[in-house]
């Protein structure tokens, strides 16, 4: 799928899998407030940042076995970190021609996804191909002239990939050009052949009701009234050279929840246009000043006006906390 004269958005630096991954998801998931466990795996800055802003209710993790910040270091033919079905939404892009025993790190994927969950899954293909070529231990030099990498230890062809897919126990759905259509596939420079292989345990898991499957089974993060053991402060609003300025801080009282977090969310017309996630942490002069229980987070945005539709905004802070997402009273509107 690779598209050398538009491999990376000059906006925002996705590349053209990130691209099909996010625009496949934004479809699938839509606006809802969708209690989402995430797993991606070599995340990229992009899909990090989609799940920051469009779905800040997901609990977002990663993993690598050499990158550092990720949640999990582990190897992906070995998860055993990970207990059995807690992902609701898996993704492995361009991970599997790494790794020596690919079949493996498919079982162990099957294993940690939900019963109803959706894997995701890229890797280069020859389209010219009709059989897998693989070998590990190979010179960097071999490798390069069979799999077109120094790192890579197999080729992949389109019916050997959808097999290995079907050998570890899933149901696998090809995305192509028909799926996203026209206008995605043009705005997003996905190329004539590009394909998303998404894939569940489901039996009836067809690409006509994946999305309505998938969105039936989720957990919704219930939006109600504030407590007392929230405290914030918002600094300032305000628009200035070309963006939408919002900056202060938040804290609150319950260090159960490591995944609580200030969100703060942009609406017209009752359509979310903007979401921005910050986790609360620990900060010593916080815990010093209010004790030990207490969590912390800044609050810093800049929006770029251009890139929200004219009108009258309402702009409202909430914090999450075991599903439930409060509302805790701050809002103002903003006139784009």
């Amino acid at each position: 799928m690779l598209n050398e004269k538009k491999y990376v958005c000059k906006n925002c630096g996705a590349t053209d899998r990130d691209r099909i991954c996010a625009d496949f998801l934004g479809r699938i998931l839509g606006n809802e407030n969708l209690a989402l466990n995430v797993l991606d795996i070599a995340p990229s800055s992009a899909i990090k940042r989609f799940f920051s802003e469009r779905y800040p209710f997901a609990v977002y993790k990663t993993a690598d076995l050499y990158m550092k910040d990720v949640d999990y270091c582990l190897d992906i033919q070995n998860m055993e970190k990970i207990e059995d079905g807690k992902f609701d939404i898996t993704i492995c892009c361009h991970v599997l021609e790494h790794v020596k025993d690919d079949k493996k790190a498919l079982k162990e994927f099957y294993r940690i996804l939900s019963d109803r969950g959706l894997g995701i899954f890229l890797v280069p293909i020859d389209l010219e191909q009709e059989e897998i070529d693989e070998e590990y231990g190979c010179s960097p030099e071999e490798n390069i002239r069979r799999f077109g990498q120094e790192d890579h230890v197999r080729k992949y062809s389109k019916t050997g990939f959808v097999d290995r897919l079907s050998e570890a126990g899933f149901k696998v759905c090809q995305l192509g050009y028909k799926w996203f259509g026209r206008k995605d596939s043009w705005d997003n420079a996905f190329t004539k052949t590009s394909v998303l292989y998404v894939v569940s345990k489901y039996e009836g898991y067809t690409e006509s009701n994946l999305e309505q499957m998938f969105k039936n089974d989720l957990p919704r993060v219930e939006v109600t009234k504030g407590n007392n053991e929230i405290e914030y402060n918002i600094d300032g609003l305000e628009k200035q050279n070309g963006f939408i300025s919002i900056w202060g801080w938040m804290f609150h009282k319950n260090k159960k929840d490591q995944n609580s977090a200030g969100i703060v969310i942009l609406k017209r017309n009752d359509v979310d246009y903007y979401r921005k996630r910050f986790l609360l942490k620990e900060r010593s002069d916080v815990q010093k000043a209010y004790g030990k229980e207490y969590l912390r987070t800044g609050i810093e945005i800049m929006i770029p006006i251009n890139d929200l539709v004219k009108g009258n905004y309402e702009v409202s802070l909430l914090l999450t906390c075991d599903s439930v997402a409060y509302e805790i009273g701050w809002k103002q509107n903003v006139e784009v």
